[in-house]
């Protein structure tokens, strides 16, 4: 390799073989250099694939888990809707198809479906399902014994996969039948990354079985072998009828954790696995990440990764914030969130029952008290609106305190108020209504540095059979405008000379 000079060689002939063993050595220390290299670019590639893995497993899990939790708590709410709570002891219960149907598409439900005790559907806002029995299914026993439960498995009916959420309706302290809905595995793809070459996620249960995925071949196999004792309680529970769930490939299987990598593995053929439990449910989220690009474009992966997951980072914060304002929504459909009160919408779902049972039966009416604080416009103009609004919420609160289980108070329309006694006349309305006057009266309310006093104004009215409930509600409001006209802080009853306090 090295130039000799014409005398050096004319007094030592050259050594071949020393030029043959630096030549080999040279060739050897850059094989050895390349593969130092490429291992270490292998081992660095690999690695990215499970961090990338793991992060977005991270990032998306919340999302995931609050897109659950919507639904979970779907059950008990819409059991107190009484057009839900009739509808497994009614007579004609397909009259209440429609009801689900626009239920079902308001939270976009595959499907909404009411159950008897015997396990045979009797409603739904799938056709069907009506007449089907599913008595055998886990969720449908565990809703009669009084526990919600979230269930994956493959339709029974459709032969589609999806989740299944059900919960006990009650009646009369007693399990009258189930609630259950069910979701297409399919929609969940809808909350989790868009497809791309590098990138799949599979959705398990809690026996490794995939219900949801990114690829439609995953669908029904498992991250790992499953046990016979396991298969034949799937079979039992017909879980997933005719399938024998498969064993996915070795590079997708679930992996023991371990921070070395094969030395011999090609980049291109190593796929990084990171699984995480979802809030709220006994399954698992694995991310599966493919190394095929980033083996070629590392550099480039490397700048482009930031923006990758600031951009994933901000998806899933906004996925999360409208799935917490969905669960809002739900709630404040039912429940007034300023006075704890019922909104005016429950009222239009809950009081016509009453209306068409006093019909049927003349024994069981109710009493309607329509209430409105006095001078609630002083308290906004002199004390400013948060003033109003805690006034608000302390009266809700004295309401709430004053009635019965069974009442339904409502927060009717900005100060006024109503509440329904169910089973109840004149006498005991009015004495409701006398102690919620008093116990506002009595009350003194923080607002700022000042301490301020309000009272409240009452009337009282019976429901007359075949009256519609805006015909009450019209000569309730009558009584209360008579209360506010005797002078206020009193309560009004038809028929009657009004309540004067003291």
């Amino acid at each position: 390799m090295f130039r000799r000079s014409t005398k050096q060689s004319a007094e030592a002939p050259a050594c071949p073989l020393g030029n043959h063993w630096l030549l080999a050595m040279t060739l050897s220390l850059t094989l050895l250099g390349a593969a130092g290299g490429y291992l270490w670019g292998a081992n660095a590639v690999m690695q990215q694939a499970d961090e990338k893995a793991a992060q977005l497993a991270r990032q998306w899990s919340p999302a995931l888990s609050a897109f659950f939790s919507r639904h979970a708590v779907l059950p008990q709410a819409l059991e107190l809707l009484p057009r839900i709570q009739s509808t497994p002891t009614a007579a004609s219960p397909a009259s209440a198809n429609p009801f689900l149907s626009q239920l079902a598409e308001r939270f976009d439900l595959d499907s909404l479906y009411v159950i008897r005790p015997s396990g045979t559907t009797v409603a739904s806002s799938t056709e069907s399902f009506i007449g089907e029995n599913y008595a055998f299914r886990p969720y449908f026993q565990n809703a009669m014994d009084g526990r919600t439960t979230i269930y994956a498995a493959l339709g029974s009916t459709s032969s589609e996969p999806g989740y299944y959420v059900a919960g006990p309706i009650r009646a009369d302290d007693r399990i009258a039948g189930v609630l259950a809905i069910k979701v297409r595995s399919s929609s969940i793809g809808e909350l989790l990354p868009p497809e791309a070459d590098s990138v799949d996620w599979a959705l398990s249960d809690e026996h490794g079985v995939i219900f949801a995925a990114s690829r439609d071949e995953w669908l029904l196999q498992s991250r790992h072998p499953l046990s016979t004792t396991t298969l034949e309680r799937l079979n039992e529970e017909r879980r997933y009828p005719g399938i024998d769930p498969a064993v996915m490939p070795t590079p997708y299987q679930t992996r023991p954790e371990t921070d070395a990598h094969p030395l011999l593995m090609l980049p291109a053929n190593y796929v990084g696995v990171a699984t995480t439990p979802i809030s709220g449910t006994n399954w698992r989220l694995t991310f599966f990440t493919s190394t095929r690009t980033s083996a070629t474009f590392a550099l480039i992966y490397a700048a482009l990764g930031g923006i990758i997951v600031l951009a994933i980072s901000l998806t899933g914060v906004v996925l999360a914030l409208r799935e917490a304002n969905r669960s809002q929504m739900l709630r404040t459909a039912v429940r007034d969130p300023l006075t704890g009160l019922f909104t005016r919408l429950y009222m239009k779902e809950a009081i016509p029952p009453l209306v068409a049972m006093h019909v049927r039966h003349p024994d069981q009416g109710f009493t309607m008290v329509m209430l409105d604080i006095d001078h609630f416009k002083r308290v906004n103009d002199h004390h400013g609106h948060l003033a109003g609004d805690r006034v608000l919420a302390h009266i809700g609160k004295i309401v709430r305190e004053q009635i019965r289980a069974g009442d339904i108070p409502v927060r009717y329309g900005g100060e006024e108020l109503a509440v329904f006694l169910p089973g109840e006349g004149l006498e005991e309305a009015r004495q409701c209504a006398e102690r919620i006057r008093q116990a506002v009266e009595k009350t003194e309310i923080r607002a700022g540095h000042s301490m301020l006093s309000v009272t409240i104004s009452a009337g009282v009215a019976v429901h007359r059979q075949e009256e519609s409930l805006s015909a009450i509600i019209g000569r309730a409001d009558r009584e209360l405008y008579c209360a506010k006209q005797s002078g206020r802080n009193r309560v009004c009853i038809e028929g009657t000379a009004d309540t004067r306090p003291g």
